[in-house]
């Protein structure tokens, strides 16, 4: 295995190279004529995913011998000047993956009588190389890379040395691996910020749902009952379309949709008197990087635009009574408070009011977070 495949085995794996060592890499490109090849014919079809797509084996049938007439004639027909180019294309993206995938150091080992190689020659590199002495490569955008070239002699191989108590390997050792945090978090998992509820509003009638066994199910489907019925003020649900939500979603026989149907009236008239102008926006997405450059994604479920700000509203499906709704909004805080910077960091309005809206115990709660 030459060195541009076993960086590209390894570059596939994610891993990082201090140096990459590129060593005689002058292979004929004729010769990978007579090796296996793929070819595709037309588009994948996922229905049928070998329909004119090919692997095809040519064994160079001439043993030791290089050059052969027929095998030269044979490369000059158009089939053979187009897998020269396939494989001319191939090698050369085996050569950038091994030349991008140094960390600190690229080696070229090459013989002293032919300073490149076919592969370099396919890029012209050895017109990019400096003469001898030179110590600046100048690529033609303006970068300066470093550059420095050796010319090894043969030599008496020294018995290796003994270490001792040194320790020779190039990498710095950590006592604890380092532990990084998750790049993507979700809202409800934030922590770190406080919550009191400073307002209670009584909303309809508190729905019977303890036959369910599946809580996060039912939440998804009340929550999307819900979405569907304030995403269209002028055509509210009915309760068969209700009914087929909850089917749909496989919560029927946890909910009775006449009861869920009569809640989503009162959730609607409550937002209409309360605030009569406000324009509802629902399963609004939003994201945010936090200072330790994690990416926060979450959606929320109902925000109300006024004049002057945002309404921040999130629904949650438990059946929890009062005494328990203050652990509640402690437990929500922190997805309140990334909603809320993410609102106002991305409109400059300032969110006025958050409310948690418990639908199954039939209650609002306004919630102050710090």
């Amino acid at each position: 295995m030459d060195a541009v495949q076993v960086m590209t085995h390894h570059a596939a794996k994610g891993l990082e190279w201090p140096v990459v060592v590129l060593c005689d890499l002058a292979s004929d490109v004729r010769d990978r004529l007579w090796g296996v090849q793929t070819e595709s014919l037309a588009a994948f079809d996922v229905d049928r995913p070998l329909h004119r797509r090919f692997v095809r084996y040519w064994p160079w049938a001439f043993g030791a011998q290089k050059k052969v007439t027929i095998a030269d004639e044979i490369a000059s027909l158009p089939v053979g000047q187009a897998a020269h180019a396939d494989a001319a294309e191939e090698n050369k993206r085996l050569l950038y993956v091994s030349m991008t995938r140094a960390r600190d150091l690229l080696v070229f080992a090459r013989q002293a009588k032919k300073q490149t190689g076919e592969w370099m020659d396919m890029v012209a590199l050895g017109e990019i190389l400096p003469k001898e002495g030179a110590r600046i490569i100048k690529l033609p955008g303006g970068t300066d890379v470093p550059f420095e070239r050796w010319e090894l002699a043969a030599g008496v191989l020294s018995e290796a040395a003994d270490a001792g108590e040194n320790d020779l390997s190039w990498f710095e050792h950590v006592d604890k691996p380092l532990v990084r945090p998750p790049l993507k978090v979700s809202p409800s998992s934030l922590t770190g910020a406080t919550a009191r509820i400073v307002e209670t509003v009584p909303i309809g009638r508190r729905i019977d749902t303890g036959a369910s066994d599946d809580r996060s199910r039912l939440g998804e489907a009340i929550h999307a009952c819900i979405a569907a019925d304030l995403a269209t003020p002028l055509r509210p649900l009915d309760m068969a379309e209700v009914a087929a939500i909850l089917k749909r979603m496989q919560a029927g026989d946890d909910v009775d949709a006449a009861a869920l149907h009569h809640q989503l009236g009162a959730l609607r008239s409550w937002l209409a008197t309360r605030w009569p102008d406000a324009i509802p926006v629902v399963e609004l997405p939003v994201a945010r990087a936090t200072s330790e450059g994690q990416h926060v994604h979450g959606r929320t479920d109902l925000v109300l635009r006024t004049a002057t700000g945002w309404i921040l509203m999130d629904h949650k499906s438990t059946p929890q009574g009062r005494d328990q709704w203050g652990d509640l909004a402690a437990t929500y805080a922190g997805q309140l408070a990334a909603y809320r910077d993410v609102l106002q960091a991305a409109s400059g309005l300032p969110v006025e009011e958050m409310w948690l809206i418990l639908p199954v115990a039939a209650a609002a709660l306004r919630v102050e977070v710090g």
